[in-house]
């Protein structure tokens, strides 16, 4: 079976804040909310690498 990297990206919220979010199972699930820009991008750096050190 096929075993494919997970997807993550980070979004604006209708308030203003950015959310880390992941597609799982064909829907975006939440990760960590209410962040600034840069916590975001900080957040989804660090799960990226996360995941690579998995594999």
């Amino acid at each position: 079976m096929l075993s494919l990297p997970p997807v993550f990206k980070i979004v604006r919220s209708g308030s203003g804040w950015w959310r880390l979010i992941e597609l799982h199972g064909g829907r975006w699930i939440v990760l960590v909310a209410n962040m600034t820009q840069a916590d975001a991008i900080e957040a989804l750096d660090r799960w990226r690498a996360t995941f690579a050190s998995w594999q």
